[in-house]
């Protein structure tokens, strides 16, 4: 007994935490007489605790509660013969815990055979009671103790490969949506989404977050979680503190946008014309591989951000150009550049009111601008003649819808494509008298159909060569009058609805 006290007093250091140690035996003698050769052992700074069943019973109940036990000291024999044979069928085969370490405990040998039980069951070690000495008990249960800690380090180990694979996919996966972000706060809902996948991933609960954005305002939260829920627009200073904010002023000097203090994580990205923040909390006891990929995830936000930055300024260029060449059309017509302007911003009104994608309504947009890009190929004489037209004059006035379209159909981007659809149907009527196809109701597309109505009510409220401008509400009449005429009914209703903002672009943008 002097050294079962020496080496346990050798393996005792300021005990950090617990092995759960199950003892399952119907003599309450043996529970008692194990705990106390026992109560003093320590490993890996651990001490035991106990737990106590007396039947199979009582055990599977703990064993169902309890999911981390380390070592059960089972007796064989109980209320039945072979209770701690089914016990062991439980733990391995109904549960499915192939951790436990178990050793078989029996004061009657006779009822099950050494050799048979341990070809038959997935037991560690089986002891005969009355062989069992202090020292070989303890010896036994430090073994088992070693044993299922490998067990559970190598299956972190396992695991953690595997969660930082997962990661690795995620970020792989997700890095297209992300390069193909439409806008600055899709591309924060991006990264806010893979972000927390990346820490639930790795067996974290990341509690509450929020995302952030300053373009050309103040640096305001868009997106909150947790306990953030409520913080909606808030200014992100009153959210993380000075100290925390000068943090993060300071990344881009360390070339990177990544911070993680006291439990939470922030990826921040500042360049000239905006910035943004995503702050994750209550991330506790990160690991070297969360770090890992989140570094590496940090480095593709900052590639995305850029090719933002870059796709903003491709498309920008775009729009100036596009915009640039159907004022120089409409100019050579007498139209003003501001005629394409506010035809351009009336589709806008329709298509939003009528419920169309943001990213449809944009394209929508500037291709209006260009609904009359084909009369470049329309003579001066005819194209600038200031009285009426006679008709075959006009004959070759309508060419331009399909000259229009023959300069745009060609081109593979989807925003000129819709421009070279406006150019060809963009005089069609709703009741199938236009041209240059006369096609009537749906069969004009929807885009085309709201051109229609914009270029029209602009050209009658406008003076022209051969005409003077109408006001408001004569234009208004003109468009109800040819409700399902010329104009598709429910469309002109959404444009009328909204007067007022009607009358505010002819203001802001004059001949």
């Amino acid at each position: 007994m002097d050294e079962l006290v020496v080496a346990a007093e050798k393996l005792k250091s300021s005990p950090h935490g617990h092995w759960k140690v199950l003892i399952v035996d119907d003599n309450a003698g043996i529970h008692s007489i194990t705990e106390t050769v026992l109560q003093d052992l320590t490993f890996e700074n651990k001490t035991l605790k106990f737990l106590n069943a007396y039947n199979r019973e009582e055990a599977e109940e703990i064993l169902r509660r309890e999911d981390d036990i380390a070592l059960i000291l089972l007796d064989v024999v109980m209320d039945e013969d072979d209770s701690g044979l089914q016990l062991v069928r439980f733990i391995r085969n109904e549960i499915g815990n192939d951790f436990i370490r178990i050793i078989l405990r029996t004061g009657n040998p006779g009822k099950a055979p050494v050799q048979q039980v341990l070809i038959d069951y997935d037991i560690n070690d089986y002891e005969v009671k009355i062989d069992q000495t202090a020292m070989k008990l303890f010896t036994t249960v430090l073994s088992s103790l070693r044993s299922y800690n490998d067990l559970i380090v190598l299956d972190k180990s396992m695991s953690s490969r595997m969660r930082h694979r997962m990661g690795l996919t995620l970020i792989s996966e997700t890095s297209d949506s992300l390069f193909s972000a439409a806008g600055m706060e899709e591309l924060l809902a991006g990264i806010h989404t893979v972000i927390l996948k990346l820490l639930s991933g790795n067996g974290k609960e990341a509690l509450s977050s929020f995302t952030a954005l300053q373009d050309n305002s103040e640096f305001r939260v868009v997106d909150a979680r947790g306990r953030f829920q409520n913080t909606a627009g808030s200014n992100v200073k009153e959210l993380i503190g000075d100290e925390v904010f000068r943090s993060l002023q300071t990344l881009k000097e360390r070339n990177c946008n990544l911070l993680v203090h006291n439990d939470s994580v922030y990826l921040y990205e500042d360049t000239l014309d905006s910035r943004f923040l995503v702050c994750i909390v209550d991330v506790h006891q990160l690991e070297l591989q969360d770090r890992q990929l989140l570094d590496i995830f940090a480095s593709n936000v900052s590639m995305a951000f850029e090719n933002l930055r870059l796709n903003r300024e491709i498309t920008g260029t775009q729009e100036e150009l596009i915009t640039r060449l159907s004022e120089v059309v409409e100019t050579r017509s007498h139209d003003t550049a501001q005629h394409v302007r506010r035809v351009g911003l009336f589709c806008e009104l329709i298509a939003g009111k009528y419920g169309m994608k943001e990213t449809l309504i944009h394209d929508l947009k500037l291709a209006s601008t260009m609904h009359d890009v084909g009369k470049i190929g329309i003579p001066d004489e005819i194209l600038l003649k200031p009285g009426l037209l006679t008709e075959d004059e006009f004959t070759v006035v309508k060419a331009h819808t399909e000259i229009g379209y023959r300069l745009l159909k060609r081109s593979s981007r989807p925003l000129l494509k819709t421009a070279a659809q406006i150019c060809l149907e963009h005089h069609e009527r709703y009741d199938g008298t236009g041209y240059p196809k006369g096609i009537k109701g749906d069969e004009i597309n929807l885009n085309s159909r709201i051109v229609s109505i914009c270029d029209v009510f602009d050209s009658i409220t406008h003076g022209r060569l051969h005409r003077d401008p109408w006001d408001f509400d004569r234009a208004s009449e003109y468009l109800r009058v040819e409700k399902s005429g010329a104009f598709d009914p429910d469309l002109v209703d959404l444009f009328l609805e909204n007067p007022d903002l009607v009358v505010q672009i002819n203001h802001d943008f004059p001949d």
